[in-house]
C-alpha cells in the first residue's frame, strides 16, 4: 500500500540495514562487497559530496562493476538510491545532460517527491483498473473473493491518497489514525 504512516528514520535506517544482513561485507580487491555500499561510502567520504553533486556515470560503473544502460546497471542503483534517501539524498537525472545522476538540492526535493508521490497513485489506478476489468467467469469463488478484495483495496488507497495528496492542509496523524480506526 502506498499511502503509509510515517516512520522515524532510525527505524527506517534499521529496517534497511536489517533487510540487507545477508550481504554481510566481504572484501575483494580493497572493495567491500555489497558493491553499492562500497560505493556509498566512496561518495560520503568525498570532501566535495554533497547537494547539487555530479555522480558520473563512469564513476557509477566502474564502482558498480555494471555497463551503463543495462538491465544490471539498473538493479545495482536501487539499493544505493534507497540508501541515500534514507541519509537525506535523492539521485535524479535531472540537469546532468546525460552524464551521470545528480544529487538533488534540498530545495528541489519535495518536488521530486510529489512526482514520485502522484506517479505511485497512477500506477496504483492503474492496478484497479486492471482488476475492475478482469472477466470473472469461470474462476472460482475464492478467486474471485481474492481480485475483488485487491479490486477495492487498490481502488480505495488511490482515491484517499489523491486526496491526501491534493490537499493544502493535510490532518494530523492522530486525526488520521482515529479515522481509520473507524473504517474497520
Amino acid at each position: 500500500m502506498h499511502c503509509t504512516a510515517i516512520t522515524s528514520l532510525s527505524k527506517g535506517r534499521e529496517s534497511f540495514n536489517n533487510k540487507n544482513k545477508m550481504n554481510e561485507p566481504i572484501t575483494d580487491n580493497q572493495r567491500t562487497l555489497p558493491l553499492w555500499k562500497n560505493t556509498m561510502e566512496k561518495l560520503l567520504e568525498n570532501a566535495a559530496f554533497g547537494y547539487n553533486y555530479l555522480i558520473t556515470f563512469e564513476f557509477l560503473e566502474r564502482e558498480l562493476s555494471e555497463k551503463r544502460d543495462t538491465v544490471a546497471f539498473n538493479f545495482a542503483l536501487i539499493p544505493l538510491r534507497q540508501a541515500m534517501k534514507l541519509e537525506g539524498y535523492l539521485l535524479t537525472a535531472d540537469g546532468t545532460n546525460g552524464e551521470g545522476l545528480r544529487v538533488a538540492t534540498r530545495e528541489e526535493m519535495a518536488k521530486i517527491i510529489k512526482g514520485q508521490e502522484f506517479h505511485k497513485i497512477n500506477h496504483t489506478m492503474n492496478s484497479h483498473l486492471c482488476l475492475t476489468a478482469v472477466n470473472t467467469s469461470g474462476m472460482d469463488s475464492e478467486d474471485i473473493k481474492k481480485l475483488e478484495h485487491w479490486r477495492d483495496k487498490t481502488g480505495l488507497t488511490a482515491t484517499v491518497c489523491s486526496k491526501l495528496l491534493r490537499m493544502r492542509e493535510i490532518p494530523t496523524a492522530e486525526m488520521a489514525i482515529k479515522s481509520l480506526k473507524q473504517i474497520r
